[in-house]
């Protein structure tokens, strides 16, 4: 989990650079720090749209238990069929 929050800050540094260098602001130019504000307070909002894509309780539930289903109707191996399938 750690790595992944470290990809994302590593991301995160990148793009805020680029974005900032291509909008022209400087130590000493800032007229375009409103529209990089705007950008990157926009960009944060971003994960919302994607919000719809993640599993209801139910559905992992429901998920689960068929997980479980299958798992119960394999049978496991035993030394007899072991011995079958060497003969």
């Amino acid at each position: 989990m750690m790595s992944v929050l470290a990809l994302g800050g590593i991301v995160s540094d990148i793009i805020g650079t680029s974005l900032t260098a291509a909008l022209d602001v400087t130590s000493t130019n800032f007229s375009n720090l409103w529209l990089l504000i705007l950008i990157c307070d926009l960009w944060t909002l971003l994960p919302l749209l994607f919000l719809s894509l993640v599993p209801s309780q139910e559905s992992l539930l429901e998920r689960t238990a068929s997980y479980q289903q299958e798992d119960s109707s394999d049978s496991p191996p035993t030394a007899a069929n072991d011995a079958q399938v060497q003969q």
